[in-house]
Order: structure tokens, then sequence, then C-alpha cells
């Protein structure tokens, strides 16, 4: 690229063996400034690519080897950082610049698209191009999305980009037209399992629909680099931060939990069982889901009447934090609906089995209207209101990570160590159902009514 002053700048790949792993390359996009012939700066951009050294090619400008989908894919990547790249000094090269300038250029504008990182003391808000890649990461970051999560951000954008065939443009410039014809050409899409051409689920495809329209809606409300939202009504964005959720307070779950169950069909039957068990155990849709009769266990113990007693709690492993266990004591008044639950839709080899989210949500959707409560409740926030209610009820906040199979950001080397005893965590549980009334309602209508006007 050349520009005045007699100044060129080119730009190639570069690999260099990684200093702690000699057997695999770190991808850089390297700059040459140059000025009459003499090498003035050669400024290094890292991308996030690394490959074994056996798989490189240095011919070319360099490559990786292979013809297979995953290297051809990674070569239309790094074909992408070099148009980025050029681009970028082609605008600039209308204008007279010095080379130190350039090189503030390459450092503050290009290499951030390049890396993923925005440049040191520059917000993304104020790059003049916004590529949806850097938005995205933005939002992960400042939302603290978790690595299950994340995944779906991910998938998102590789299909965004196969779309667009690798030219995917800055997310100002993405329109409701092309978000249109998007959606349909994802429903097409498929992909290989045991041999076998499967088209995707429709809960996945509208995970990764929210997914990207969650990326849109953060780069108009939050950063402010578009002026018009151009998400069509199949991307919803539903990308709330916790705190924003909305939950059950107690009047709520009374309201829910005697929905007049002579009016429901056993299908609103199943899933109105189905909201109390997670509103009362946290239990994520998906672990619900994957629940095996063996989670189900039981613990005994002495008192301090030397009397044997008996508690029963689920225990298992939470899918979306990597595999987190939990473990959620399920006292008498939990424990009833889960065995009615059980009786409902169970059978010899699964105790739960549900359709989809898609399904559930609707279904949840639609009894929570019927409870005359105002609120957009999904599976999420059921378990969301656990949580919340245990601070209320000022129970033993630490305990939460176990119940909900979160993994702890804080105090690690103590958790290392430290274990809760089943007895510490029965103990907690019977405190929270103590102090939650909905557990201790009475029978009695009238008596229930005068309660319900109370709370």
């Amino acid at each position: 690229m050349n520009f005045n002053n007699h100044i060129t700048v080119t730009v190639k790949l570069t690999a260099k063996k990684k200093s702690s792993n000699k057997s695999v390359y770190n991808i850089y996009v390297h700059f040459h400034i140059s000025q009459y012939g003499k090498i003035y700066d050669d400024p290094l951009a890292m991308t996030p690519m690394q490959v074994p050294v056996k798989s490189w090619s240095h011919a070319n400008g360099g490559k990786i080897k292979g013809s297979n989908k995953i290297a051809k894919q990674d070569n239309a990547q790094l074909t992408e950082w070099l148009y980025i790249s050029r681009e970028y000094l082609k605008k600039l090269s209308v204008k007279t610049l010095t080379c130190e300038q350039i090189k503030t250029e390459i450092t503050n504008s290009i290499k951030p698209l390049i890396t993923s990182k925005p440049a040191k003391g520059t917000h993304l808000s104020v790059l003049k191009d916004c590529e949806y890649e850097y938005v995205m990461n933005d939002l992960i970051e400042k939302r603290n999305i978790s690595k299950g999560r994340q995944r779906g951000y991910n998938t998102g954008l590789r299909f965004l980009k196969k779309y667009y065939q690798d030219q995917l443009p800055t997310i100002d410039r993405i329109t409701t037209e092309k978000l249109k014809g998007f959606e349909g050409w994802l429903k097409q899409q498929q992909y290989l399992r045991k041999g076998t051409l499967r088209y995707y689920a429709n809960d996945s495809l509208v995970d990764y629909k929210s997914k990207i329209g969650a990326v849109i809606k953060y780069a108009i409300e939050d950063l402010k680099v578009m002026t018009v939202n151009p998400l069509p009504k199949g991307f919803r964005g539903t990308w709330d931060e916790d705190s924003k959720k909305d939950i059950l307070n107690e009047s709520d779950m009374y309201a829910f939990m005697n929905l007049d169950e002579s009016k429901l069909t056993r299908t609103e039957l199943i899933y109105k069982v189905a909201g109390l068990v997670q509103m009362f155990t946290s239990l994520g849709r998906t672990d619900f889901s994957n629940l095996q009769y063996s989670n189900f266990k039981v613990y005994e113990y002495l008192n301090d009447n030397m009397e044997t007693v008996t508690k029963h709690y689920i225990q298992g492993e939470r899918g979306k934090t990597g595999k987190v266990p939990f473990t959620i004591f399920t006292p008498p008044q939990i424990k009833r609906h889960i065995d009615r639950l059980i009786e409902l839709i169970g059978n010899d080899e699964k105790p739960f089995n549900f359709h989809s989210d898609t399904t559930m949500n609707n279904a949840y959707k639609k009894l929570i209207k019927m409870a005359g409560i105002k609120k957009a409740i999904t599976s999420n926030n059921f378990r969301h209101t656990l949580a919340t209610d245990w601070n209320e009820k000022e129970c033993d906040t630490s305990v939460l990570d176990t119940i909900m199979g979160h993994k702890a950001d804080s105090h690690k080397m103590t958790k290392r160590y430290a274990r809760y005893t089943n007895k510490r965590l029965s103990d907690e549980m019977e405190k929270y159902i103590s102090r939650c009334r909905i557990h201790n309602q009475p029978s009695n209508p009238i008596q229930l009514q005068q309660l319900l006007k109370a709370v």
C-alpha cells in the first residue's frame, strides 16, 4: 500500500513458535512500514489463532495445510484478517501521514480488529468501524456471560460469517432484509451426526438468533454505535442482566401454586408441577430433563437422641457451568412435588422427559397469565426465584453455589479445601423451608384466603 511522502506499507502473515510450546505457532499479521525503501518499523498484531507447526505452510504468504472443512474455515479467517488490514490502510492512504502516525493507526485501530481486544484506553464505541465480533466480545466481558452461553454467541457468529460468505459487514451495516434472509437460510442448515445429515433443532435456532439479537441490542443500547434497530421479530435478544430478570415474589408464588387444577389440561398440570419443582429447587431446564433415577439419593445420620434421620436429595452436574456438581436437599414440602411429577411423566428409564425449552416456556407463559401474574417468566426465571428468595430469607448465601451448581468466583483457595457436609446442606434447606410461608400454608380454604390477602 503506497502513501504520500514515499511511504509504503505491506501486510503479510507471520508464524512464530510459542515460547511455552515449541510445537505450536502463534499466527501474526505483520506490517512493514518503509520510507524511501528503508524499513521504519514492523509492528505485529497477534491473531487468536494457534496452529501446530506441522500444519503450517510458509508458501504463498503462509496458510494452513489441508483441504478439510476446518482448514478451509481457518484459512478463510486468515484471509479476512489480511483483507480487513488492507482495507483500513487503503482508507488511510488518501491522507498525508507520517510513518509514526501510520504506526499509531495500526496499533490503535487495526490491531484491535485482529486481536479481538480494544486498544488500551480506547472504548469499543469510539472505534470508527465497529466489527460484530468485537461488540460480541465486549458484551461477553461486561455481562460476565458463562462459558456455556458463550458457545451460543460464537455459533451465531459462525453462522453469520458463513451466510455473508466471510464478508460480514460492520454491525451498523447489518440490515433487516439481510437478517430475514439469514433466518430462512439458517433453517436449511444441516450437520452430520453418526453418518446422517440432520437439521438443527428449533430450540437451537431460537438460541442462535437470540444471541445475535443480544449483540445488536447491546450495540444500540449500551455502546450506542447504531441508531436504527434492524432486528426482525424472530431475534429476541434476551441478554438481560440477572439483576433485571423478573422473579416471582411470595404473592406470585402463592398465586402460581394455587392455580385451580380442575381447570387445567393434563399438559398444563404437568408444567404447573414442573414449575413448582424448578421454583423450589433452582434446577436448570436441561439439568432437570437430564436427571436419572440414580441422581436421587438418600442421606442418613444419627441425631442428638441417637435416632436415625433420613433425608432425600438430588445430586448431579450442572451442564452449563462445565459439569460443576450440585446438591439439592428436598424436604417433604418439595419432595411431594417431585414425586407427583414422576407419577405424571416418569417412565422406567427416566423420571422426567420434557420436549424443549420453547415448549416449556410457552406452557409457563400461559400458566403465569392464568395465575394473574404480569411478568415475563421462563424456566430460567424460576431458577432465579429461589436464589432471590433464599437471600431474602437470610439463609447462608455461601451454600447457594453448591445448590445451584455455580463455579465460585471468589474464595477459590478456601473452596479447594472446604466442603459442605450433607448435614449442613440439609439444615440450610430446612431453615429456608421453615421461613417460607408458602410451604406452611393452611389446608383450610378460608384460612388460606386470609393468608393470601395478608401477603
